[in-house]
């Protein structure tokens, strides 16, 4: 079984992708990148995925989840989207995107009910171990800890 198959019997949900070929419903970007897929507002681990390639793993861990981050590969400056952006360009132009959702669940404290889950960061950091064990390296885009 793939690494891949593995995550999605593990609750990785295929959510859309990123595009570098424009549909014909979506108005032309400034970066030539797209999103076709309902991106959750969620917090949680994601994977893009070229072909059968694991290409990155990532955390969402603000406001609108996952659909901010996205938003950010389509149109915002920095090394990571750069990075995303630019490889999308320069390979097939498709990388699939799987999320899963990490789970909440509500807890009292001091009287008060309050949500705990996991830390999407600890699941991201999990994710990269595992495959890089798996695979004997890390995801491509992935940055090289130092």
């Amino acid at each position: 079984m793939s690494i891949l198959s593995e995550l999605v019997a593990e609750g990785f949900v295929r959510v859309g992708r990123l595009t570098a070929r424009r549909p014909e419903s979506k108005k032309l970007r400034k970066h030539g990148i797209y999103f076709e897929g309902e991106a959750p507002k969620s917090r949680g681990a994601y994977i893009l995925v070229e072909g059968s390639e694991i290409v990155k793993v990532g955390e969402t861990r603000g406001e609108n989840g996952l659909q901010n981050r996205i938003d950010c590969y389509l149109s915002n400056s920095g090394k990571t989207n750069e990075r995303i952006r630019h490889a999308l360009l320069e390979g097939s132009g498709i990388f699939d995107v799987y999320f899963f959702a990490v789970p909440e669940e509500k807890v009292e404290f001091a009287g008060m009910k309050v949500i705990r889950s996991l830390a999407p960061h600890s699941l991201e950091k999990e994710l990269l171990l595992k495959i890089e064990r798996r695979m004997g390296v890390k995801p491509r885009l992935n940055p090289v800890s130092k």
